[in-house]
C-alpha cells in the first residue's frame, strides 16, 4: 500500500508518476501484496450550505480549517451540506477501496452528527456514519481504507461537480455540536501495469546440468525498487529434443499483469570421445589384430552398455605390418541416441630395428627436506639412441611409496624432513615400447638437510632496567616493544634477553652449527660500540631466574656460561651475525627453552647520558625477528 501527501499528489500528472513515487516512499516498510493500493490526502471542502434555516448551522465555512473556529449546531436534523473537495489523483482506471474522513471537534451535551457521501450531486447517497466526538476537542476517523458506506464508486464521482457530503445533526432535545474541520480521503487500487516477459531459448547436451531459464522484459518496465520473484519452469524429461519454458512462479507482484511469451529449451547428444590406443612393434613381430580403445564423455552414470552399437578402431585395410612406418589407427561405427562420437586417430609405429636402454638416470637424485608434497625431485634419462616413447614407471622399491612418475619427472608424494629420514631407496623402469626394458634397482635419493630456524618469543624476550647505576639488579623491565642494550640518562645499564624454544631438536641430534643474528632497529646517543666496549652474550640452557618468561631478576640470574659469545660492531645491513662457537652448543636445551642475555662488557660510561642500541624483538615483524639458526644431524 502507499501513501503520500495532498501536496505531493498535486504535482502528478499520470498514474505511473503518482505509483513510482508512492513506491519509493513506502515498499520498503509496506507488504508486497498491498504495494499497489494506494490513497489520496485528506482534502477539506471550499464551499459549504446550511438548510433549515439561519440558525441551524453557525459560521458553517469554518469547517474548512483546523483553526479552533467551529461551525456549529444546537438543533437536530439540520443539515449542512459541503462541496468543492478539490480531490485529484484518482486515476481513471482506478477501483475505488474505501473512504475515510477526518471530523475534528468536540460536543457539549452529547450531541453528534451522522455523514453520507453522493457522488451523482446529490441524487443518491452512501449510508450513514455517525461521529463519536468527546467532551473536548479531537479528531476522529470515521470509515477507512476498505469502507465504500455501502455504496459503489467511480474514480469520476470524487470530481467537484458531482462529489458532495452532508452532515446531518442527530436527534436529541439539547446539545451543540462543534466542528472545527472535516476531510475526506479516498482509498484506491491503480489497474495493474502491463508487462511483457520473453524467455530465453537454451540449450544443454544430453545429461548434463540444466542451464539457468532466463528471461527478458520486453515490454513495459518495472517500477523503481520492485523486482521480479520466482522462477521459470521447463517440460520434464532429459531426452534429446525440445521442451517448453513455462511461466512457472515467475512473478513481479500484484501490481503488475504480465504477459508471458514463452520458449523452449533444446536438448541434442552429448559428446563422447573415443580415442584409439597407440601400439608399437617390430616387424618381425606378429600383427595386431585387435586394437582397443578409450571412451571419455559417458554422463548419467552410464557406460558402453548405454550404446546402441559399440565403435572399432582398425588400420587402413591393406596396411602390411611388416613393413616399418608409421600407420593410422582410426576408430568409428559407434551409435546413440544420447551420445555424438568424437574420434581421435591413434597410430601403430613398427620398426625392423630396435635398439635397447642399457641405462637410466635421474638428475638430480638428492632433494632438500621440508618441500610440499608434489616437488619434482629430477628428470629421468635412459641412454636409448631411438626416438622412442619412453615409459618410466616405478617397480617396487623399498621406498616406491614416498614418490610418483609424471611422464620423465619424479615427484614426491609427501614432505621430507631429514632427520627422520636421510635417504631413500626405490626400484626405477623405463620402457620404450618395442620390448627394450631396463630396470635400475636400488636407485637412492639422498635429502639434503637444512638449518632449523628458531624465532626469538614475544612476551617472553625484552629488556631490563638496572634498577641503580651501581646495584646490579634489575629494577623494570618491558616485554611489548623492541629491546635495549647501553645505559640509561642516570648510568643505569640495560640487558636484555632473547628467549628460543628449542625443544624441537631431536634428543640425539648432533649439532654442527649455531648462529645469532639480531637486527638493529636504531640508536639513542653515542653508539656504545665506541664508549661500552663489545656487546657480551651469557647463554642458559633453560630460562633465567628458572622461568622462562621475563623476569626483572633475570638481569643479575646466573647463566650456563657468562661472555659465551662476543659480538662486534660489525653489522651488515643493520644484522649483526655471531656463531656460538663449538664450546657452547652444550648449552642448547633440547628440551625446553634456551635463553641468552645481551650486555655490554663497560655497563655505563658515567657521563649521564643515555647511550643504548635498539633491536627488533619477538613482537616485531618476521622478516626482523632475532633468529637462532641451527644445523645439526642425527647419527
Amino acid at each position: 500500500m502507499h501513501t503520500i501527501s495532498a501536496g505531493s499528489l498535486k504535482s502528478f500528472w499520470n498514474r505511473r508518476a503518482l505509483i513510482t513515487i508512492l513506491t519509493a516512499l513506502f515498499l520498503v516498510v509496506m507488504p508486497l501484496s498491498a504495494a499497489f493500493a494506494a490513497e489520496t490526502e485528506y482534502y477539506p471542502p471550499s464551499n459549504a450550505a446550511s438548510s433549515g434555516g439561519a440558525t441551524a448551522w453557525l459560521n458553517p465555512s469554518y469547517i474548512f480549517a483546523s483553526d479552533n473556529l467551529y461551525a456549529q449546531s444546537a438543533q437536530q436534523n439540520k443539515q449542512l451540506r459541503l462541496s468543492s473537495f478539490n480531490i485529484k489523483a484518482i486515476p481513471g482506471d482506478a477501483v475505488i477501496d474505501g473512504i475515510s474522513v477526518s471530523v475534528e471537534g468536540y460536543t457539549a451535551g452529547g450531541r453528534q452528527v451522522n455523514i453520507q457521501f453522493s457522488g451523482d450531486n446529490g441524487l443518491t447517497w452512501s449510508l450513514p456514519h455517525t461521529t463519536d466526538l468527546a467532551a473536548t476537542d479531537g479528531v476522529r476517523i470515521i470509515g477507512g481504507s476498505s469502507d465504500k458506506w455501502g455504496k459503489t464508486w467511480t474514480p469520476a464521482q470524487f470530481a467537484n461537480a458531482t462529489f458532495i457530503a452532508k452532515v446531518i445533526t442527530t436527534g436529541g432535545k439539547t446539545g451543540t455540536v462543534y466542528l472545527d474541520q472535516l476531510m475526506v480521503k479516498v482509498h484506491y487500487t491503480p489497474s495493474p501495469i502491463p508487462i511483457t516477459v520473453t524467455a530465453d531459448p537454451q540449450t544443454k547436451h544430453y545429461g548434463y546440468p540444466d542451464p539457468v531459464l532466463t528471461y527478458k522484459v520486453t515490454s513495459g518496465s518495472l517500477l523503481p525498487g520492485d523486482s521480479f520473484t520466482g522462477n521459470l519452469l521447463r517440460d520434464p524429461g532429459d531426452d534429446p529434443g525440445v521442451y517448453a519454458i513455462h511461466q512457472g512462479t515467475l512473478t513481479a507482484g500484484p501490481g503488475y499483469d504480465i504477459t508471458y511469451s514463452g520458449n523452449n529449451l533444446t536438448i541434442d547428444q552429448a559428446p563422447l570421445t573415443v580415442t584409439a590406443q597407440s601400439y608399437r612393434k617390430l616387424a618381425a613381430e606378429p600383427a595386431i589384430a585387435t586394437f582397443a580403445f578409450t571412451y571419455n564423455g559417458f554422463v548419467l552414470g552410464q557406460d558402453e552398455t548405454a550404446l546402441t552399437t559399440l565403435p572399432t578402431c582398425a588400420l587402413p585395410p591393406g596396411t602390411d605390418q611388416s613393413v616399418e612406418g608409421v600407420y593410422p589407427i582410426k576408430c568409428d561405427g559407434g551409435a546413440s541416441a544420447n551420445y555424438t562420437f568424437i574420434y581421435v586417430d591413434g597410430t601403430l609405429t613398427v620398426k625392423t630395428f630396435n635398439n635397447l636402454p642399457t641405462d637410466l638416470t635421474l638428475t638430480p637424485s638428492s632433494v632438500e627436506e621440508n618441500h610440499p608434497a608434489g616437488f619434482a625431485v629430477g628428470a629421468l634419462a635412459n641412454n636409448d639412441p631411438d626416438p622412442d616413447l619412453f615409459v618410466y614407471s616405478l617397480c617396487g622399491g623399498a621406498d616406491d611409496t614416498a614418490f610418483t612418475i609424471d611422464g620423465s619427472t619424479l615427484k614426491t608424494t609427501a614432505p621430507f624432513d631429514f632427520e627422520t629420514k636421510a635417504s631413500y631407496s626405490i626400484c626405477l623402469q623405463v620402457d620404450d615400447g618395442f620390448g627394450g626394458v631396463f630396470t635400475k634397482n636400488p636407485t637412492v635419493i639422498t635429502v639434503t638437510d637444512l638449518p632449523e630456524t628458531f624465532v626469538s618469543r614475544p612476551l617472553y624476550d625484552g629488556w631490563i632496567l638496572e634498577s641503580t647505576e651501581t646495584s646490579g639488579k634489575g629494577g623494570t623491565k618491558n616485554t611489548t616493544g623492541i629491546f635495549f642494550v647501553g645505559d640509561d640518562a642516570a648510568n643505569k645499564q640495560y640487558r636484555s634477553i632473547l628467549a628460543f624454544n628449542t625443544a624441537g631438536l631431536p634428543d640425539n641430534a648432533v649439532i654442527t652449527s649455531a648462529v645469532l643474528k639480531i637486527k638493529q632497529a636504531g640508536m639513542v646517543g653515542t653508539n656504545p660500540f665506541t664508549t661500552h666496549g663489545n656487546i657480551l652474550v651469557d647463554i642458559l640452557n633453560g630460562g633465567f631466574s628458572g622461568n622462562a618468561g621475563l623476569q626483572i631478576q633475570d638481569f643479575e640470574a646466573l647463566a650456563s656460561r657468562n661472555g659465551a659469545v662476543i659480538i662486534k660492531n660489525t653489522p651488515v645491513n643493520s644484522w649483526y651475525t655471531r656463531g656460538l662457537g663449538v664450546s657452547n652448543f652444550t648449552y642448547i636445551n633440547k628440551a625446553g627453552p634456551t635463553q641468552l642475555r645481551l650486555r655490554f662488557n663497560l655497563d655505563d660510561n658515567n657521563d649521564f647520558g643515555a647511550d643504548y642500541l635498539k633491536f627488533y624483538s619477538g613482537n616485531s615483524l618476521l622478516a626482523n625477528k632475532p633468529v637462532l639458526v641451527i644445523q645439526y644431524y642425527i647419527p
